[in-house]
């Protein structure tokens, strides 16, 4: 069975977190739900992205975890226009 887990960039510095990143996931369901929980957490612990892995493949991101500022996501929508 596959095992979803979070690739965080870089370490956070809380040790339990970093422990929690390693436990993984048996549906990516799941660690979405999980990211949503700790996602503060993670900024506070210095972490800026992270990537979702599947086993031991990155299936997606890396994603940001500090909101856009107005003027990139202007930006991103001129490209998008």
């Amino acid at each position: 069975m596959s095992r979803y887990r979070w690739l965080a960039e870089p370490a956070p510095a809380d040790a339990e977190l970093a422990s929690d990143l390693s436990l993984g996931f048996d549906r990516s369901a799941e660690a979405e739900d999980w990211l949503g929980a700790v996602h503060t957490d993670l900024l506070q612990a210095g972490v800026e992205r992270v990537s979702l892995c599947q086993d031991d493949v990155v299936i997606w991101g890396p994603m940001e975890l500090a909101p856009a500022s107005d003027e990139a996501a202007a930006a991103a929508l001129d490209k998008e226009g």
